[in-house]
Order: C-alpha cells, then structure tokens, then sequence
C-alpha cells in the first residue's frame, strides 16, 4: 500500500514537478520496489488496479525520458522493475510505454456520475503539464470513444443479420420461422442508419478539437511525452 501511494502522490504532482524541470530528482527517491513476487499478487486478478499501476507508472516514466534534458536513455529501478511487471501482468501483456489506453481510456473521470460521457462533463485523472490543451484533447477522445460504441455494436449486428447467424425478435414469423427478405433488409438498413449516425457525430466532437486544443502547444507540450 505505501508503494502505491509513493507512485499516486508522485504522479498527482507531475504538472509542478515537470513545469520545475526536478522531475528526476524526486522520481529517483520513490521507494525501491522488493522482487515483484513479493507484491505483484495483490494486483492480479483485478484488472482495474493493475491498469491504475500501469498508467501510473507510464506517466512516471514518461515524464522521467522526457521531462527534463538531455533526454533519458534508461530508467532507475524504482521504475523499471515495477513497470515490466506490471506490464506483464495486463491482459493483453502489454510492453512497458505509455499507451493510447493508458493515456485515454483509464485515464478519465465524469464529473456529473449521473450525465452522460459528453464534452463538458470529463476530466483526466493523470497529466503530464496539465492544462486546458492537455484536458480537451483527452476529453474530445474520450466523448469519440463513447459515441463511437454505438456505431460498433450496430455494425456487428448488421453483420450478424447479414450472414443468418441471428434473428432480430420482432422479425420472427408467428410461426416461429426466419423473416422475410425484406424484413431482414429493413432491419440491416436501420442498423447501419445508426452506425451511420454515430460516426457523423464523433465527426462533429472531433471538429471541436481546435476550441481548446491549439495545435502547436499540442506539439510543443504534450505530444513529446508520448514518445
């Protein structure tokens, strides 16, 4: 548990601790991790904890190559060995960098629990320099995500329809039989209307990009701790 709040309270600070260009020094004072054997059992099993150490110390990481110069080329131990262990405990095995996912996808909270995922209504758990161009870029990503759910799940049961391998309740016969033809096209056409209507608006939310979100402190600021 104190490992886990080192790492927390270490990242929480990241916005000060990068803007003071002292990213390193305090990096280097994080606890030395004992043998991953000894701690990784607490994590495995619960994928959320697992991607909350993961993303913390890809922010970590990250900020240490990159947050002050001349650029890292290798980690201390306090990073390195938790950061392969946990990367290899994820899912999907993932390596030890920062990815889109840790970046984005389990990167975020909802302000209103009860609104929607929307614009307006996100912010990031984890910065780097923080600031409104950081916020607004996740945040026009994270509604895309949402909005884009709708065009996936309607595309895969069009798909489904299409090949016979799922009958949609109201297009049942009162027999009991398949639908019709034409029943199956109404229902695979109004299935890509949907998909349709969903990728229009994750169009939309992404035109919106530039309101908050200049280009070149997007380049300058936040882009090169993704690298």
């Amino acid at each position: 548990a104190a490992l886990f709040r080192a790492w927390e309270a270490a990242a929480a600070g990241l916005p000060g601790l990068l803007a003071a260009r002292n990213v390193r020094t305090v990096v280097s004072e994080l606890p030395t991790t004992p043998a991953p054997s000894v701690w990784i059992a607490a994590l495995q099993g619960d994928e959320r904890k697992l991607e909350r150490a993961y993303s913390l110390l890809s922010f970590l990481s990250h900020s240490f190559v990159w947050g002050e110069e001349p650029i890292a080329t290798a980690l201390p131990r306090q990073l390195a060995v938790p950061w392969c262990a946990v990367a290899e405990e994820t899912p999907l095995k993932r390596r030890p960098v920062l990815t889109y996912a840790s970046f984005n996808l389990f990167n975020w909270r909802r302000i209103d629990p009860a609104a929607p995922v929307a614009l307006g209504n996100t912010a990031r758990s984890l910065n780097f320099l923080g600031g409104q161009d950081e916020e607004w870029f996740s945040a026009v990503h994270v509604a895309i995500e949402a909005r884009a759910g709708e065009a996936v799940v309607a595309a895969a049961e069009a798909q489904r329809l299409s090949v016979g391998l799922a009958t949609p309740a109201e297009a049942v016969g009162g027999g009991g039989g398949p639908a019709s033809p034409a029943r199956y096209a109404r229902d695979v056409l109004g299935l890509l209307g949907t998909a349709a209507e969903s990728i229009e608006a994750c169009v939309a939310i992404l035109r919106r990009m530039g309101e908050r979100c200049d280009p070149y402190i997007y380049h300058q600021r936040v882009r090169v701790f993704m690298s």
